[in-house]
């Protein structure tokens, strides 16, 4: 049986992804355009937060190997494992394609995505495909695993940030600002 225990690695990324969320529920407070969306955003953070520290990926990853193991699909598990990685990695670009030529750039709307890129690598993780973890793993010092969660954490955390500062977004086009609740 595997070892649960807290890392320090896990123990930071749960704190990141709590400070995250509460940056979030602080721009839903605001602002009235977007509370939902940054109430969301709080949610799923708050979320992947308890997932990191209830070692709940360790957790399914170690269930579904025993799963595997003792419904025999053990041995073929290479074959899930990539359609199951390519899977994520299509709805990963779609969500960027989304972002890009749909959704606009709005902070909630790059927030809740980088949010959901987060749940979406998590995912990856958990299918632990091993040419995909020794890229993600075991690539020299650098974790590019953690530099994509730092990355993706920080950029919602900056834009939660931004947004409850009310600094206004730069903008080609001069246009009415948002309305704001002020406190």
């Amino acid at each position: 049986m595997m070892d649960l225990g807290l890392t320090p690695a896990s123990l930071a990324g749960a704190i990141a992804y709590a400070g995250t969320a509460a940056l979030a529920l602080w721009a839903r407070s605001r602002t009235t355009s977007a509370s939902r969306r940054w109430s969301l955003i709080a949610a799923l953070f708050l979320a992947l937060a308890v997932w990191r520290l209830s070692a709940g990926e360790m957790r399914l990853q170690g269930d579904l190997r025993d799963w595997m193991r003792a419904s025999g699909f053990y041995e073929q598990r290479h074959n899930y494992q990539a359609l199951l990685t390519l899977a994520i990695i299509a709805g990963a670009g779609l969500a960027l394609y989304r972002v890009f030529f749909v959704g606009g750039f709005s902070r909630p709307t790059l927030a809740l995505n980088a949010a959901l890129g987060l749940m979406l690598f998590s995912l990856l993780r958990l299918i632990s495909l091993h040419q995909l973890d020794s890229l993600l793993f075991r690539l020299g010092p650098i974790h590019i695993n953690y530099l994509i969660d730092l990355g993706l954490t920080a950029t919602a955390a900056i834009l939660a940030l931004l947004e409850g500062l009310e600094i206004p977004p730069q903008s080609a086009e001069a246009g009415p600002s948002r309305k704001r609740r002020r406190p």
